[in-house]
């Protein structure tokens, strides 16, 4: 009798730390947490960046948003900027000038930035290093042509440095800016979520 209270103690021990285990992790054939990809969706950041125009050395100052989707699932990405850009110049010379532009904006991503924790094979993935190019045209026969690389952060932050070259009024416009997402990851639906 004491052998049978202490095997059903024993199974019973076993059966309450599978369940625990069971609760704590995923299943196998769910994917870890992707935070960095160019996944099949619509982004949409806000852009604001300082910088200088090398016309007068005048100082640069741009809000732009890049409306875009993806392609190619984890590689490319076509879409839109549309923005405005304030230079100030010299205040004698009054040469204080605002510009907007639009155009289109295509990028590729370079490398996925990811976290490496025991139990998952691919680590967390947390960013992703981007190029892009961009054709700008704009106020005055502005016409600017240029690019740059990004760092794309959980999907929502990005850091950009920026090189345009406006061939039209020969100069170059050099900028950093910051982005923010307004779209953001939408989780899949599954069963249990009904």
């Amino acid at each position: 009798m004491i052998c049978t209270i202490r095997h059903i103690l024993f199974l019973s021990l076993v059966a309450l730390l599978t369940a625990a285990q069971a609760q704590d992790t995923p299943p196998a054939d769910e994917p870890p947490p992707d935070f960095a990809e160019f996944n099949r969706r619509v982004v949409l950041p806000l852009e604001v960046g300082m910088g200088f125009s090398s016309q007068q050395s005048k100082a640069l100052s741009s809000v732009q948003t890049c409306p875009q989707i993806t392609l190619i699932n984890h590689r490319l990405r076509l879409g839109a900027s549309v923005g405005g850009a304030y230079s100030a110049g010299v205040p004698d010379l009054k040469t204080d000038q605002w510009q907007v532009y639009a155009g289109p904006r295509v990028s590729v991503k370079l490398t996925t930035l990811s976290l490496a924790l025991n139990g998952l094979p691919d680590g967390i993935r947390w960013g992703n290093v981007q190029v892009f190019v961009e054709h700008l045209w704009g106020q005055t026969n502005t016409k600017l042509i240029g690019g740059g690389a990004a760092l794309e952060v959980l999907k929502r932050y990005s850091v950009f440095v920026k090189l345009h070259r406006d061939y039209e009024h020969q100069s170059t416009w050099a900028q950093f800016a910051l982005a923010y997402n307004f779209i953001g990851q939408r989780k899949e639906k599954s069963f249990g979520d009904n």
